[in-house]
């Protein structure tokens, strides 16, 4: 295709120009895939197959006939928002800083304050694509007008061998050595124990020692060795963010959304392996899928689906244990209290499992990074745009931090006192009957009879209120990292959750019996106790099972409120998967993933004592919840974005808090809770819930410290790494690379002079012809 000719507003341009680009756009775009159609959710609704090749797309909105007037009308402050768009290299929302120097012609006289809406659109735009092309970031470019006409998907691939080596040079990819090179050398290639994959060393790529990081082809054209297109991805969106002002480019409506495209032959692939299949729910949770997860979605997602799996499979051994005790004691009756002495018995293997459990997937977790390439990933992880260098250690900073977690701390303690005073006046009730007072109006007697449903409102007004307000802070916290944001920001919501999910249970277990009482003493509290737990295992399954389906009927009325209106304009353009894509629901992250997860996972290690069957309902409920996992990665939401990650951050944090809980939460249950401990005298337990407490958690620890951080075999490959880097690295190759008559050099900071560039390709004539079709002269 040739490159896109450069139409000016105020050149003349007329409605005839714009119709033809815009029909020539429909007719060549994506012609190769225009005779495959695809059957979304297996429903009958067949669309047109245009996702091949392409990584990111950017949506931008169109002029209708309901947004004339908008268009129309001034675009207020127009030179002072043009300013922001566009990012230097240097620095973020440097005014103008990217517009191409080569290209004087786009900055000059482009803005200017009366200007209309549509033509600050149209030469935003027209910047933005010659952006994108030029030598700042070497992409080719092409556009999908959507059936709606009312949006217009930018899409974006970055392809040329030489634009990928210098952007993964100014952007500090970490690549993985050549595997011949270790041969070359005489070196042995280390591979992984546990599936045989080789484990080069992971280096920052520099143009010097390309030929370190890459192999010929018969054609003689280089190849990365990145593992995956995930990697493709990672540049693609890192160049974005640091040549365009994202969050301006939303205010401005420039554009309104970014996302990286979801490849159908890819989807296909999960489906047949059983990732996405949710009839395939019996398959073993091993580690078939793991690799190719990470290769699809990035380290982030993979690294909670490595987690899950494990857990998974790490939950067979106290499921499989509480069923052959289960079969025994059936045999054997209820005598000398067959069933509440095994109870006993498994809240305390469940202590050690928690802790091995922790300290076994921390092995998984470091090999994986070292495979991975993500060990130490802070130090070339993308900075922030909302990252402020000047703030670093200021008071504004420290304030913003303290802030927030004050506001995490004002929940505990809101909670805690609420709490005291409704169980105190609950108290007073029950024991004083005859006596009337009154709290906030309220008899106390009315506060005893409806004390939980007072105790639960609160907890429930709480919690979102405060979510929202650690959220709206975490973004003023000036930290320097997405991870570096998650880990702060999960800390804080996880005592919230903490609180709204657990309370209810400790207060049946250890505050009811002495405030209100129980039908039936301590066994009452206890039955109660069950059934609540039972309660919580079948609406966790019930709202995995249904939050799918909730998800795709929203984007299914999407899609066909989009095909109503493409069907009522004039265009031929049929509904695409691209469109598809669009109209899902964007991938939010890990973090609710996540807490629902740990949340399961600490019932199992807090309660296990009062329902030892809980261990197979959580297997039951994961397999579940793992092939529902893949199917909404793929079939319902938008494709994650390939973030990086080392581990699985603040999250094993949160799990050493909820293994060493376990200890003494276990053992109060065995000793004042299940008989025939809970018989003896309140002294005679006090020191048997402090001996068994200690016994417990010195056994944990030292369970705990006999897995180390990182296998024999782990140290062993990063030595030979380390030996191997030195070597390869230092060494100078006799190869004399000849410079391709195609490359092009691109800047690290966007339209720097004197440097020779090469720009990037349109498909199709997209800069300036942002409109739909039906668009009235």
């Amino acid at each position: 295709m040739p490159a896109a000719s450069m139409m000016q507003p105020d050149a003349g341009y007329s409605l005839i120009a714009i119709e033809a680009a815009a029909a020539a756009a429909e007719t060549h775009l994506f012609r190769t895939d225009a005779a495959e159609s695809i059957d979304l959710f297996d429903a009958g609704l067949n669309v047109e197959r245009d996702d091949a090749k392409w990584q990111y797309a950017l949506v931008l909105p169109l002029k209708t006939d309901a947004t004339h007037a908008k268009w129309m009308a001034p675009m207020p402050d127009a030179v002072k928002c043009a300013e922001t768009l566009f990012n230097s290299g240097d620095g973020w929302a440097s005014p103008g800083a990217a517009i191409p120097e080569e290209h004087p012609e786009l900055s000059a006289g482009k803005f200017f304050d009366g200007m209309s809406y549509e033509e600050f659109q149209t030469n935003a735009r027209a910047i933005l694509s010659e952006i994108l092309t030029g030598p700042s970031c070497g992409f080719t470019i092409s556009s999908h007008c959507c059936s709606s006409k009312d949006k217009l998907l930018l899409l974006i691939r970055l392809e040329r061998p030489d634009a990928i080596q210098q952007l993964a040079q100014v952007e500090e990819l970490r690549v993985p050595l050549r595997p011949s090179r270790y041969e070359e050398m005489g070196l042995k290639i280390p591979v992984n124990p546990f599936d045989d994959e080789p484990l080069t060393h992971h280096a920052r790529f520099t143009m010097e020692k390309s030929h370190v990081f890459t192999e010929f082809s018969e054609a003689g054209r280089f190849t990365f060795l990145l593992c995956s297109l995930v990697q493709l991805l990672r540049l693609v969106k890192r160049r974005l963010w640091h040549v365009l002002n994202i969050e301006e480019l939303h205010k401005a409506e420039v554009m309104t959304e970014m996302f990286p495209v979801h490849h159908w032959k890819d989807i296909l692939e999960f489906w047949n392996d059983g990732f996405s299949n949710p009839a395939r729910v019996l398959q073993y949770p091993g580690r078939q899928h793991t690799t190719k997860v990470r290769n699809y979605f990035g380290e982030e997602v993979a690294f909670f689906y490595h987690w899950f799996n494990f857990v998974t499979r790490c939950l067979f051994m106290p499921g499989i244990l509480w069923a052959v005790s289960e079969l025994l004691l059936s045999g054997m009756g209820t005598q000398l209290g067959g069933k509440q002495v095994r109870d006993t018995a498994f809240a305390g293997f469940m202590c050690l499992w928690s802790g091995s459990f922790r300290g076994l997937y921390t092995q998984r977790s470091n090999l994986k990074s070292l495979q991975w390439g993500m060990a130490d990933y802070f130090q070339v992880a993308s900075v922030l745009p909302s990252y402020r260098a000047e703030l670093r250690g200021s008071y504004s900073e420290f304030g913003w931090r303290a802030l927030g977690w004050a506001v995490a701390c004002l929940c505990l303690v809101e909670t805690l006192v609420v709490v005291w005073y409704i169980t105190f006046v609950r108290a007073q009730a029950f024991l004083h009957p005859d006596q009337s007072f009154t709290f906030l109006g309220i008899h106390a007697q009315t506060i005893e009879s409806y004390g939980n449903i007072l105790i639960t409102a609160n907890i429930k007004v709480m919690d979102p209120l405060l979510s929202a307000i650690i959220t709206a802070i975490n973004k003023r916290e000036n930290w320097r990292t997405e991870q570096m944001s998650k880990d702060s920001k999960i800390k804080k919501l996880f005592i919230v959750k903490f609180i709204v999910n657990y309370y209810p249970q400790l207060y049946l277990a250890f505050i009811k019996e002495h405030v209100s009482g129980c039908i039936g003493g301590i066994d009452g509290c206890m039955q109660m106790f069950s059934n609540n737990l039972y309660v919580f295992f079948l609406t966790h399954f019930a709202l995995e099972i249904i939050k799918v389906p909730i998800q795709m009927i929203y984007a299914r009325y999407k899609i066909h409120k989009d095909i109503v209106r493409g069907e009522g304009s004039t265009s031929s353009t049929r509904y695409s998967y691209l469109e598809q894509q669009l109209n899902c629901p964007a991938y939010e992250g890990d973090e609710s993933d996540f807490l629902d997860a740990i949340i399961m996972m600490g019932y199992v290690m807090l309660f296990a004592a009062v329902m030892p069957s809980m261990t197979v309902m959580a297997i039951g409920t994961n397999l579940v919840s793992l092939r529902l996992f893949g199917y909404r990665m793929l079939h319902v939401t938008q494709r994650a974005n390939p973030n990086g990650r080392e581990g699985i951050g603040a999250w094993d944090e949160v799990i050493n808090f909820m293994s060493i809980l376990s200890v003494p939460c276990n053992c109060a249950l065995a000793v004042f809770n299940l008989h025939p401990l809970c018989e003896y005298s309140l002294p005679t337990k006090f020191a048997l819930f402090i001996c068994l407490e200690h016994v417990v958690f010195l056994t944990q620890t030292l369970a705990n410290s006999i897995v180390p951080a990182k296998t024999t075999s782990q140290e062993v490959i990063e030595e030979e790494n380390r030996k191997a880097a030195d070597l390869i690295l230092s060494h100078r190759s006799a190869v004399n690379i000849r410079h391709s008559s195609h490359s092009v050099h691109l800047d690290d900071s966007p339209g720097k002079p004197g440097k020779p560039v090469r720009a990037g390709t349109h498909d199709v004539n997209v800069p300036v012809e942002f409109y739909s079709d039906d668009k009235e002269a």
